[in-house]
């Protein structure tokens, strides 16, 4: 992997093989810092909703995840759901009844933790109707995860195959401003970042340059979300793979600050639905970096061109 993760040096703290371990249970696979908190841990129990990371943060620090907020008890830290496949939502679930219209399933979960504090995790998925047997998507997803740098920044690779089942799959979203019943809050599907309940003075900027809410729904082959936890600069920022179906992609940010709401998703969708015919494939790759200090445009073009390569 491309190692230009961190900045803000004099706030690293530097860590060994020997101040992390590995904790590894029948539904989940962390890494824990010197102070036994987990740096980040990978949750695929089979009775979830769906795979997802939490916590994921730096060593020492907060998470920077937030697990079923009360706003959207749908969102799991950072995970990856589409929302409408054939008309199904496969997003959230029905608040009155607490069931899905669609649901998604995994197995053949592999997790292999190295000795170099680094992972490998790859999982098989099916989409389908919560009502049907027979999978309208499946999914082969591998993350990649690199051991933390020397202020704890790390990295996860994480590549999605989708199949098409016998018939073609419609990929939707809710419709944008613009568009026929189109809302300000359309346009949501895909790899997302539930940021933490207590990070302050949130700050984003994309690739393009494109700050805050500026860079909602535009397209950049990345965008960067950054805050205070703890009173200490730090964030995450996703960059796309530039053969990638959709590219650049749109990002979707999420600003209110009263709940409080902050959000960064991939948005593929945004634009457009998208059309898979029966049993094709395509890949969606992404690179997430969790860092110290703020980034500026240049630190996020930079990242991407390192996924790039």
């Amino acid at each position: 992997m491309d190692r230009m993760f961190g900045l803000g040096l004099l706030l690293a703290v530097p860590l060994t093989a020997a101040e992390t371990t590995w904790r590894r249970t029948d539904d989940s696979l962390a890494l824990l810092g010197a102070d036994g908190a987990a740096i980040w841990q990978f949750n695929h129990a089979a009775s979830q909703a769906t795979p997802y990371f939490h916590p994921l943060a730096l060593p020492g620090g907060p998470p920077l995840t937030w697990v079923a907020p009360p706003d959207h008890p749908w969102h799991y830290g950072l995970w990856f759901a589409w929302k409408y496949l054939n008309g199904r939502n496969y997003w959230d679930f029905d608040r009155r009844t607490g069931k899905w219209d669609g649901v998604v399933k995994w197995s053949e979960v592999q997790v292999t933790p190295r000795d170099d504090r680094s992972a490998r995790i790859a999982l098989a998925l099916v989409y389908r109707p919560a009502d049907k047997d027979e999978p309208v998507l499946r999914e082969q997803r591998r993350i990649d995860i690199s051991a933390p740098d020397a202020d704890g920044g790390h990295a996860l690779d994480w590549s999605a195959t989708f199949t098409a089942g016998d018939a073609p799959v419609v990929f939707d979203r809710t419709p944008i401003v613009g568009e026929p019943k189109g809302v300000p809050w359309g346009g949501y599907a895909g790899l997302t970042w539930r940021c933490a309940k207590d990070l302050k003075e949130p700050q984003a900027v994309s690739a393009a340059g494109l700050r805050d809410m500026q860079a909602h729904g535009q397209p950049a082959s990345g965008c960067d979300l950054s805050g205070l936890l703890g009173g200490r600069a730090m964030g995450l920022a996703m960059v796309e793979h530039p053969a990638n179906r959709v590219t650049p992609t749109p990002w979707y940010l999420a600003f209110d600050l009263r709940t409080p709401f902050l959000c960064l998703k991939s948005a593929p969708l945004f634009r457009a639905s998208l059309t898979l015919p029966a049993r094709e494939s395509f890949t969606l790759r992404y690179r997430v970096l969790v860092h110290r200090e703020r980034w500026d445009a240049a630190r996020v073009k930079a990242a991407a061109e390192g996924f790039a390569r």
